[in-house]
């Protein structure tokens, strides 16, 4: 979805941000559920080939930047390879952080990860069920249809918060 929207706002140019995915319980090797590339697809994403692996702690070091779907997979993420804790968020926390940074100029990719992680303890807390995302395994289709929503929501401002960053503007 990241890497969708990234197109959508940098063409071509959007192959310089890598974006790639890994979870903390995946079903190793099995392809995208039914219902969530339904459920993309509505949405008017093409999602590529897929198969879910599991995050390791190598991988995580050499990311820039992190985004869980929840609270307790940021812990789980952070536990793995504590020198990410300053670059790892939930999607929705992220996604809220920058836009707390009011279109300020921010040059990098990188600089608005350091920004947006200096917003932490600047603006109110938030409950868990406004930064996490429910993971809508093994339910019916509409619970994916409604998880995709929020999802795009979410990550459609990050991609337009890291492709202002990319051009080094807001």
């Amino acid at each position: 979805m990241l890497t969708h929207r990234l197109r959508e706002q940098l063409g071509d140019d959007a192959d310089a941000i890598d974006v790639t995915s890994a979870g903390t319980g995946a079903l190793v090797d099995e392809p995208m559920q039914p219902f969530a590339l339904q459920a993309l697809q509505a949405l008017g994403v093409t999602a590529a080939e897929f198969a879910a692996r599991d995050v390791d702690a190598a991988m995580l070091a050499a990311s820039d930047l992190v985004l869980t779907a929840t609270r307790q997979h940021r812990s789980l993420v952070v536990s793995a390879e504590p020198s990410v804790v300053r670059r790892t968020f939930t999607i929705k926390e992220f996604a809220r952080l920058a836009a707390s940074l009011d279109g300020d100029a921010v040059p990098t990719p990188a600089a608005l990860v350091e920004r947006v992680a200096g917003q932490r303890g600047w603006l109110p807390a938030v409950s868990a069920a406004e930064d996490d995302v429910a993971d809508p395994y093994g339910s019916p289709a509409e619970r994916y249809t409604r998880t995709a929503a929020e999802l795009d929501e979410a990550v459609t401002a990050i991609a337009i918060a890291l492709s202002g960053a990319q051009r080094g503007s807001p």
